[in-house]
């Protein structure tokens, strides 16, 4: 993922392209493939669903209701923050952070692999 980040890092994209795209779509698809997303659910998330119900409809509608509007809210002020700082944004800039990016992915591949493998020769040995 981080060699294809790199590699995609100076290519740009057709800006009528983006006008185009549905960012509903676009939401539920990024949400849908984002493995942390389903281990959240599977783990915290159903805990926390689990003792809403102890409150019975009402408490899980306020739970419900509570955490659609901070994601709602946490979300937009993240992207209101990226939007407004955008004329900040200069080409040196967006290739530091793609770097940075590029070296946290290949870190995490590193780690998980070796943690994989010395899980893997530890078990054996």
């Amino acid at each position: 993922m981080g060699i294809k980040t790199y590699r995609n890092s100076g290519k740009n994209e057709d800006p009528q392209a983006n006008l185009k795209r549905d960012s509903v779509i676009a939401g539920l698809y990024t949400t849908a493939v984002n493995a942390d997303f389903i281990l959240w659910w599977l783990t915290i998330g159903t805990t926390l669903i689990l003792n809403a119900q102890l409150f019975g409809f009402v408490g899980f509608s306020v739970f419900a209701g509570v955490h659609w509007i901070v994601d709602f809210s946490g979300y937009s002020l993240v992207g209101l923050i990226i939007f407004k700082s955008q004329r900040f944004w200069s080409k040196h800039i967006t290739r530091g952070i793609t770097i940075f990016c590029v070296v946290v992915f290949i870190d995490f591949g590193i780690y998980f692999m070796g943690s994989a493998l010395w899980s893997l020769i530890s078990t054996v040995i």
